[in-house]
């Protein structure tokens, strides 16, 4: 599985990502006419209220966590949390989008799908606590 590696034009790669969304993507198929989808905004988060109130309001929510060997053999019983003594030879990082929240044992967390493909935690989707997550943002729509 690979996730990026953090060095200096991390934040780069993400402004891009963003600027491609800004300007949009044409989509469409199965007979449908095309259209440009866009975002017009970019709003960052910071509690887990915030996330919650987006998350059920079906909007969009991203966030990045730094990754750990533990990452690579998450199962569905698992919730990822990053343990620094696993760490990878390179630092590295995954961003994910949240569809889903939750509580265990006090302590919350969020369920993300992941783009490693269905092989991966519990057919696609895994669980990573709230406080390993970092920079969370949610994109507005027109």
């Amino acid at each position: 599985m690979a996730a990026a590696p953090i060095d200096k034009d991390i934040m780069d790669r993400v402004k891009l990502g963003l600027d491609v969304f800004r300007r949009g993507i044409l989509a469409g198929g199965d007979g449908r006419p095309q259209r440009r989808i866009q975002i017009y905004d970019v709003g960052h988060l910071y509690s887990f209220d915030e996330v919650r109130r987006h998350i059920d309001q079906g909007r969009p929510v991203f966030g990045t966590f730094l990754i750990s060997s533990n990452f690579d053999h998450l199962t569905a019983q698992d919730i990822y949390e990053f343990i620094p003594r696993l760490q990878r030879p390179t630092n590295c990082a995954h961003t994910v989008v949240f569809v889903v929240y939750g509580k265990y044992c006090g302590r919350l967390y969020l369920v993300f799908v992941n783009s490693h493909g269905t092989a991966y935690g519990d057919k696609g989707f895994g669980r990573v606590y709230f406080d390993t997550v970092e920079n969370l943002i949610t994109l507005r729509v027109p």
